[in-house]
């Protein structure tokens, strides 16, 4: 069963690589992808989208493996809040104002 959601979960991570290296048009390391999943867990993320869009803001705002997420993004995602999806509209205004409008508008903030 431990190999099964393995798999699932290396399903998953790669899906989001993908999408967001799509979408930023920048490369996505793995590492940096299994950190940030690790991130957002402690983050208390629980749905595969929170976590997508969670991996692509911190991705656009330069975070990875050997990187941690900058101050603004960690005080947004440690706030209290009934729901993520609060939370994630909160980080998605947060990065409209701190990162390069062309940076925002392809992450969709």
């Amino acid at each position: 069963m431990d190999e099964l959601a393995r798999g699932r979960a290396n399903d998953f991570l790669t899906r989001a690589a993908g999408y967001i290296q799509s979408t930023l048009r920048v490369e996505v390391k793995h590492d940096d992808i299994v950190v940030l999943f690790q991130r957002g867990e402690a983050y208390q993320l629980e749905s595969e989208k929170d976590f997508v869009r969670y991996m692509l803001i911190a991705i656009a705002a330069g975070s990875g493996a050997a990187t941690p997420d900058p101050d603004w993004i960690h005080d947004v995602m440690c706030r209290a809040a009934p729901a993520n999806q609060l939370k994630l509209r909160s980080l998605f205004r947060a990065a409209h104002d701190r990162l390069p409008a062309d940076v925002a508008r392809r992450a969709g903030s």
